[in-house]
C-alpha cells in the first residue's frame, strides 16, 4: 500500500471515529456542541470562552496553558474556516501585556499569541458589556474557579454569551 493510500484509510478511521463521538456526546448537532463546549458559533467566526486567569499561565501548578492550547487547537481544527477568538472573561488587555513580556519563552503563551488566524480576547474586548459586568468578573480575576467566584463567572458570563450571541455584543477587533 502506498504512504498516501495508507493515509487516506487512516484518516477516513478518523473521520468515523469521530462522528461516532460526535454523535454520541452531541447528537450531531453543532448548537450542542458548542453549548457543552463554551464556544459561540457565529458565520465567518467562532469564540471559545474560559476562566483563565493570568496566574494560571504563571504558576506552573495550574496547568491551564496546555489545557488552553489544546482547547485552542481543537477549536481551530474543528472550526478550520473560521476566524477564532479565544476570549477570557476574567483577564484585561493589561495581563495579555504582561504576560506576553513575562511569559516570551514560554512555550504554550507562545502558541497561544502566534497561532494563525487565532486571537485572545479580554473582558476589554467586548464592545458593549456593562462597567457592573466588568467590574464583578475582574472582582474574581485572581480567584480560582470555585464557591461564590465560580457563581459569579457563571452569572456573568452567561449574560456575556448570550448579548454575544445575539448580536447586542460584539468582539473588538
Amino acid at each position: 500500500m502506498a504512504f498516501s493510500a495508507y493515509v487516506d484509510a487512516y484518516l477516513e478511521k478518523m473521520y468515523e471515529f469521530f462522528n461516532i463521538k460526535f454523535q454520541k456526546f452531541y447528537h450531531g448537532d453543532w448548537k450542542e456542541f458548542a453549548k457543552k463546549r463554551s464556544t459561540i458559533i457565529k458565520d465567518d467566526y467562532v469564540i471559545k470562552y474560559a476562566g483563565r486567569s493570568r496566574r494560571n499561565f504563571t504558576d506552573g501548578s495550574q496547568r491551564a496553558g496546555h489545557i488552553a492550547v489544546g482547547e485552542m487547537f481543537l477549536t481551530k481544527y474543528y472550526f478550520y474556516n473560521k476566524r477564532f477568538y479565544y476570549l477570557f472573561p476574567k483577564m484585561t488587555r493589561e495581563d495579555l501585556e504582561i504576560l506576553d513580556k513575562s511569559k516570551d519563552t514560554d512555550k504554550e503563551w507562545f502558541l497561544l499569541r502566534n497561532e494563525s488566524n487565532v486571537f485572545i480576547k479580554t473582558i476589554d474586548d467586548v464592545e458593549g458589556v456593562g462597567k457592573n459586568i466588568k467590574k464583578k468578573l475582574l472582582q474574581i480575576k485572581d480567584e480560582p474557579l470555585k464557591g461564590d467566584a465560580f457563581t459569579t463567572f457563571n452569572t456573568y458570563t452567561k449574560e456575556i454569551v448570550s448579548k454575544l450571541e445575539s448580536g447586542e455584543y460584539q468582539i473588538k477587533e
